[in-house]
């Protein structure tokens, strides 16, 4: 390990400045709005209450969207570590980041790429192109353990597939992975159908053997799908009113992807040329065939999700790194045809060093800033609103409680079932005290904003209190 550090110096560093980078990005925007909507399904969890609200009794509570694993990864390490929210945020972003990127280091390896060579072309790609992707991994979401648990099960079922020896015990393991990967995220459904068609189309290995595999994942779906169902209102929040989300306009969808592809045109070009280098490979081999169906069949539902309401180019890239194996196979066979093609990926090296190091800048002077604005906040609240139960936006949750509030009723929740009630507006619930923000689906006609000359800019014209009548 010393010697691999020694003779990889450089990349190392690049290495500890992208973490650096996405620390402080992390720290600054302290889990934005989704983080702590995972953190509320798992402190509902830990307190033995329901995980998902039911919004047709009036219950609006910070919940997510997504299926429960994060969540529940979240309460068990609160419970095991008994770790506060934020240590919580760090350790889960630690555990998201170093998953990635020694899964997608290993899988490169197993494509046939060298350890030295897969590390310095890998550590090039998260330093360049996958700003989004990272700025989403920073506040909990399950894309990066999604993608790492995805290549574990990738592992498994080749080690099955081509190896006689253990196979039911190694079946077994797998199963519980299909299980936990089925957990984190809707979008996992795409993997178990790459895996499926995989399965069905490579006729190299015997019929029984693979629809074995096939039940095997079928029955970790099964499974899934009654853990879910076992949770009161989680199918309604996760499936019912995710799913009713429209599409974005054309001309929206056009201007994302147009900006999408002027940060990643060198990652996407490099990538379709080793695919169509080495289609041989990928129709022939195992390893490169599986890993490519699943790749194309994640991409197609991670393009879905970018052109639906909501989306954006996180989406994009999370489908575009499943490719990386492809990109650092083609970049590894341009560095072992000369000495100077190697000299011109450490350039690219250097200028993914100044863009995470000018970047790491940027993000630690925002971080004072917003930390100078959210005291001055927390202080206003605290002397003025303390104890009060708030109506709020997830991305205020942590200085709420900060402040010493109480954050009962989340906007993003009325928000996402609008369309399941005949309501120009929300009434409020009578035991909201204050509201901040400016919501229009809410009914503020009993509350009044508050105009105090010494509010914050940062509140002024968002706090609304209940009138005193």
């Amino acid at each position: 390990m010393i010697k691999l550090i020694k003779n990889n110096y450089i990349v190392f560093i690049a290495i500890l400045l992208i973490i650096i980078n996405q620390a402080l990005l992390g720290i600054d925007k302290n889990g934005r709005g989704i983080y702590p909507e995972f953190l509320g399904v798992a402190d509902r969890l830990l307190a033995g209450e329901t995980l998902y609200s039911n919004v047709f009794s009036g219950e609006y509570f910070l919940q997510t969207i997504y299926f429960p694993g994060i969540s529940y990864l979240i309460a068990f390490i609160k419970s095991l570590l008994n770790f506060n929210d934020g240590a919580t945020l760090i350790l889960l972003s630690i555990i998201s980041f170093f998953s990635i990127y020694f899964s997608l280091l290993k899988l490169s390896i197993k494509f046939g790429c060298g350890l030295g060579q897969s590390l310095l072309v890998l550590t090039i790609a998260f330093g360049l192109f996958f700003d989004f992707f990272f700025f989403y991994l920073t506040e909990g979401k399950s894309d990066a353990l999604m993608i790492s648990t995805t290549i574990l099960a990738y592992f498994l079922l080749n080690d099955i597939l081509l190896n006689k020896d253990s196979r039911a015990i190694k079946a077994m393991f797998l199963l519980f992975v299909f299980i936990f990967l089925g957990l984190l995220k809707q979008q996992s459904i795409a993997i178990f159908a790459g895996i499926f068609i995989f399965l069905l189309a490579d006729k190299s290995f015997s019929i029984k053997l693979r629809m074995t595999m096939i039940g095997n994942m079928m029955v970790a779906s099964a499974l899934v799908a009654i853990i879910i169902l076992s949770h009161n209102n989680a199918y309604f929040m996760t499936v019912e009113a995710a799913s009713i989300k429209g599409f974005n306009p054309v001309f929206d969808n056009a201007k994302m992807f147009y900006s999408e592809l002027k940060n990643s045109w060198f990652y996407i070009s490099v990538v379709m040329s080793s695919i169509w280098i080495n289609y041989k490979k990928i129709i022939l081999n195992t390893y490169f065939k599986m890993w490519f169906i699943v790749s194309i069949c994640f991409l197609a539902i991670s393009i879905l999700s970018f052109l639906r309401d909501g989306g954006n180019a996180a989406n994009l890239q999370t489908g575009f790194i499943l490719f990386m194996p492809f990109f650092v196979l083609l970049i590894n066979d341009i560095m072992d045809k000369s000495a100077d093609n190697k000299k011109v990926i450490y350039s690219i090296l250097f200028f993914a060093i100044i863009k995470n190091m000018m970047s790491a800048v940027d993000h630690y002077y925002d971080y004072l800033l917003n930390d100078i604005n959210n005291h001055a906040v927390q202080e206003y609240l605290g002397e003025n609103y303390r104890g009060a139960n708030v109506l709020f936006s997830a991305p205020d949750y942590f200085t709420l409680k900060a402040s010493g509030l109480n954050p009962v009723y989340a906007y993003e929740t009325y928000k996402r079932v609008e369309h399941f009630f005949e309501l120009d507006y929300f009434p409020i619930n009578n035991n909201v005290d204050l509201i901040i923000g400016n919501f229009p689906l809410l009914d503020y006609k009993n509350f009044k904003l508050d105009e105090s000359i010494d509010i914050p800019k940062l509140l002024k014209n968002r706090i609304y209190t209940r009138n005193a009548t």
